[in-house]
């Protein structure tokens, strides 16, 4: 192997382990999620960087893609132990941070599980050539992956972990597929049936709601967001008609239907779906007909991300993507091995170079936007108004398709008194998304205006879409007892009574002893 080609082999793998570092430990205060964003910005970083600086290496016939798979399989397994690991020491309380996350360096459950089942099957093609310590330590690491999941009791990830690997250890059985299958199936029936059933009936309730917002819209969908628009006013309208329903102590402020699919048929109708099943069809079929032990691998990892889609969403991450991208490329790889017109490896090259060239300012733009906000977040507190809104307002103009940027916006104009301000913004969010919070600032905004027909229905609406919760009827109890009105009271007053708390807290408490205390007046 010549030293060009040790430089190139390396290179890759280089790159692909500072993608997989990005993408799983990347954290940051300096962005308003220390979580989500700085995963996002810095995985595109990484990935734009080394693929402009590829181009040459491409061009290079001597690398050996074997070697380089070899090695991202080893150090992807090592990082995803590690996070294990911290996951592990994370949940004993032996080392604990303050940085907006709870599970391992994910700000939820979802995050990891998609980290560590996604890469469960990554390096079984090279068990064979392992020694016996490098196979001793492969198999900590998977144990390892395996009792983080049912550490933190995630049904989705043991379940699918759980097929996968019979899949594998009956891979040389006659009806061994047959056999995973039904061993899936019974894994999943009990974990739905017996563990968690609570979760399993808020899932059930989430799909059903989906779905008939999908039946709306059949064909286009809603469109680019649309499940985050519409479907906290279709759980609302539920409720409305169902305030008896058995769903009341299980609806929540929802903005994913924890299913990938269904999310895509909410956004982009049946079509949409329709294009997405087909693309997943053509991969094992593919495979179907041109066997490879490393396509087999890839059609795991690609089995592996379906399965956790199907409960969860996993395509919120950028390690998701990245698993995907190589799944893609390791089923294909026995084309991709024969191709041998050199001017095809130098369009698919240009192709990447010149996608990435264009991503610069973009990704520019975006990281100084983040850190922007996230400098005026921290000093709106200490600041006046009008400081305060000079900042917001000139990040307006790159934030306004952000309804999060927009919701704290409204809030920080909201905490100044400047309700007229926080009204129209929590009005324009109100086009980007329904949300429970987002209703009850609205309807703030109106009492503090003195429009209070308007905050009423407010309070009603954001009561119907988390019908568990009481900040809503104590907002519309209030605004009754300052008019005085004896009838209303006295009947939110025995709603709020008799409604069963989900979550009991210091705010639940006070209400309670707040309507109690004021209910007296009206007495006589």
């Amino acid at each position: 192997m010549t030293l060009l080609t040790k430089i190139a082999t390396n290179y890759f793998i280089c790159a692909w382990v500072c993608m997989v570092v990005s993408s799983i430990f990347a954290i940051s205060g300096l962005f308003m999620d220390s979580v989500y964003y700085p995963k996002w910005i810095t995985t595109e970083v990484v990935v734009v960087f080394f693929v402009i600086f590829s181009v040459p290496f491409f061009l290079k016939k001597s690398i050996s893609w074997r070697l380089v798979y070899k090695q991202i399989c080893r150090f992807t397994n090592f990082i995803v132990f590690l996070e294990a690991l911290f996951a592990i020491i994370q949940y004993t309380d032996l080392y604990t941070v303050n940085m907006g996350y709870s599970v391992g360096t994910f700000n939820n459950l979802a995050g990891l599980v998609a980290c560590i089942s996604i890469s469960f099957p990554m390096g079984l093609v090279f068990l064979d050539e392992y020694g016996k310590v490098e196979r001793i330590l492969f198999y900590i690491s998977k144990c390892a992956d395996f009792f983080v999941l049912v550490l933190y009791g995630s049904r989705i990830g043991c379940v699918c972990m759980l097929f996968v690997f019979s899949l594998i250890f009956f891979r040389n059985i006659r009806y061994g597929k047959q056999i995973a299958t039904i061993i899936g199936c019974l894994a999943f029936a009990f974990s739905a049936c017996i563990l968690k059933t609570q979760s399993t009936h808020g899932r059930l309730f989430i799909m059903e709601r989906t779905v008939e917002l999908i039946m709306k819209r059949l064909f286009f969908g809603c469109g680019s967001g649309g499940f985050t628009k519409e479907y906290m006013i279709e759980q609302a309208e539920y409720f409305v008609m169902h305030p008896d329903s058995k769903y009341v102590m299980l609806a929540d402020n929802i903005h994913h239907p924890l299913n990938e699919f269904l999310l895509i048929a909410t956004n982009f109708g049946v079509l949409g779906l329709l294009i997405v099943l087909v693309f997943c069809s053509v991969v094992f079929v593919y495979y179907r007909f041109h066997k490879t032990p490393y396509g087999r691998e890839g059609c795991l990892i690609l089995l592996m991300i379906i399965l956790i889609a199907l409960f969860s969403y996993p395509l919120s991450y950028p390690f998701t993507w990245l698993m995907l991208i190589i799944s893609v490329v390791l089923i294909f790889s026995h084309v991709i091995k024969h191709i041998k017109n050199r001017t095809a490896f130098i369009t698919l090259a240009l192709g990447l170079w010149l996608s990435c060239f264009f991503m610069i300012t973009p990704l520019r733009n975006e990281l100084f936007f983040q850190l922007s906000w996230k400098n005026a977040s921290e000093s709106s507190q200490l600041e006046h108004f009008e400081n305060m809104n000079q900042k917001y307002n000139a990040l307006y103009q790159s934030g306004n398709y952000d309804y999060r940027f927009l919701y704290d916006y409204a809030c920080e104009a909201f905490d100044k008194e400047q309700f007229g301000l926080a009204l129209k913004l929590a009005k324009e969010t109100e086009s980007h998304v329904s949300d429970y919070e987002l209703t009850l600032l609205i309807g703030d905004c109106y009492q503090s205006l003195d429009s209070l027909e308007d905050a009423i229905h407010c309070y009603e609406q954001a009561h119907y879409m988390c019908p568990s919760r009481l900040l809503p009827l104590y907002e519309m109890y209030n605004i009754y007892s300052g008019c005085n009105d004896t009838t209303n009271c006295w009947r939110l007053y025995a709603e709020i009574s008799r409604k069963k708390i989900k979550v009991k807290n210091q705010v639940t408490d006070m209400i309670l002893k707040d309507i109690n205390q004021d209910i007296k007046r009206f007495y006589y």
